[in-house]
């Protein structure tokens, strides 16, 4: 019903392309959601796109957390393998 409603809006090959971002949509989340977010369009006799299927099933962008240089103090390190060597020696 999707594919019909898009043929009949675009030219065949835009309806395509637009088709197969839908397919591909739901092949990278949840096939469910977007077969119920394209009947919710339907039912709405909007025409479904990618851009309105994908605003509903896209999940929220995570924030990048802000993350601080870890700062090492590795004076007690050296100090450690000075006295090893220096017991070999």
């Amino acid at each position: 019903m999707a594919y019909e409603r898009l043929t009949a809006k675009h030219a065949d090959w835009a309806a395509d392309v637009e088709y197969l971002r839908i397919v591909h949509l739901a092949a990278m989340t949840m096939e469910c959601e977007v077969e119920a977010a394209l009947i919710a369009l339907l039912d709405a006799n909007t025409c479904p796109s990618h851009a309105l299927v994908e605003a509903r099933v896209a999940p929220a962008k995570p924030a990048v957390p802000l993350l601080e240089a870890l700062v090492v103090d590795l004076s007690s390190y050296d100090s450690l393998i000075g006295d090893v060597v220096g017991r070999v020696a």
